[in-house]
């Protein structure tokens, strides 16, 4: 649902300041950041992780992620 995506976008980068670099999937929620004035770097996963224009990946992120879960589940 756009509006649900919108939504999440908007409250997640609330407090994101402009030229600060996101590096994410190409998911449609995160379509607007470049417009925000945020540097907007994307991964298509269903290609390649990692990006071979810019060298952009959400690899690290996850891995961090995963160990977050993993100690607190």
């Amino acid at each position: 649902c756009r509006s649900v995506s919108s939504n999440i976008a908007t409250k997640s980068f609330k407090h994101v300041g402009p030229g600060t670099t996101i590096i994410s999937d190409e998911w449609r929620a995160y379509s607007t950041l470049a417009s925000r004035g945020m540097i907007h770097l994307t991964v298509n996963h269903s290609l390649i992780f990692i990006n071979p224009m810019n060298s952009a990946h959400t690899q690290s992120i996850q891995s961090t992620w995963s160990q977050v879960k993993k100690n607190h589940a």
